[in-house]
């Protein structure tokens, strides 16, 4: 092959290569998403944990015991952020990323209390921390795990009566209601029965368990259950539900496993056993 040759094929090359870029819609090209690093802190710098972060619309995320978090988000130098976290003034604004290291930093102002001379040594772990919530979250937002958190935040601000309202419009499980009382049942994917847990603690003689023990077909169906109708009506009225044991205003954090498969060991070995799902409820406060 020539020189010329040689040239004339090299530009022909870079022509295609050219017209391909060039093919490539623009929206495309503009969607490029990378992982943005997210710091949350106080008025005084100090790292704010376990706040709730919502990036351009994005899930919601929540940081670590270092305030931070990671978020997919498309490639800006400023993004739209909401930030939640209990005790704090709600952040929403436009935060430009820092030009050397590119991450984002939103700073909460703490709601104005009235307190005594206090020394704060080491930031003490929450209520709802030391049950392992916060660390399942980080878990399931690293892959571990498949999991769906309802957050204080989210409660705080729905505001939810009882356990069950609080339990609506999730992804992994849904509420029915049974019986003349219109007493709430969870169910995970195909009508199965979910284990309830309260507080560390598998909740038994309870409406749930009526139906858990008929099994899935008879809870859509209920015309075909093993049951009469009149037998089943009596044992439900002599068991509690969800909204009897635990009111919304006492729930703190909810966690929704869709199977024993995907939920945590220590979880799991709370239920018992069981082949559906987990709904583990804390209460206590939302701190």
């Amino acid at each position: 092959m020539t020189k010329a040759s040689r040239r004339q094929l090299t530009l022909k090359a870079a022509s295609f290569m050219l017209l391909s870029f060039a093919l490539v819609p623009a929206p495309v090209r503009a969607q490029s998403v990378k992982t943005g690093l997210i710091r949350v802190v106080d008025d005084r710098g100090e790292p704010v944990p376990h706040a709730v972060v919502v990036a351009g619309g994005s899930t919601p995320r929540v940081t670590n015991d270092s305030g931070v978090t990671n978020i997919g988000m498309p490639r800006a130098k400023k993004i739209d952020f909401w930030v939640r976290r209990i005790g704090y003034a709600e952040y929403r604004g436009e935060v430009r990323a820092d030009s050397v290291s590119g991450a984002f930093l939103i700073t909460l102002k703490p709601l104005a209390r009235t307190l005594g001379a206090v020394v704060v040594e080491e930031r003490p772990a929450t209520p709802l921390s030391r049950t392992g919530f916060y660390d399942r979250v980080d878990r399931v937002q690293r892959g571990a795990l498949v999991g769906e958190f309802i957050t204080p935040e989210e409660l705080d601000a729905r505001k939810p009566m009882n356990a069950s309202a609080a339990l609506r419009g999730r992804r992994y499980a849904r509420v029915i209601y049974v019986g003349s009382g219109r007493m709430p049942v969870v169910l995970g994917r195909g009508g199965c029965v979910m284990t309830l847990i309260l507080d560390g603690v598998r909740l038994n003689n309870t409406v749930q368990e009526v139906l858990e023990e008929e099994g899935p077909t008879s809870i859509d169906n209920l015309g075909r259950a093993q049951r009469s109708a009149e037998e089943r009506h009596e044992l439900l009225m002599q068991r509690s539900s969800l909204d009897d044991i635990v009111s919304g205003t006492e729930v703190s954090a909810i966690e929704i496993y869709s199977s024993m498969a995907t939920a945590p060991s220590e979880l799991v070995q709370l239920t018992g056993g069981g082949s559906c799902g987990i709904v583990a409820i804390w209460s206590g406060p939302r701190g």
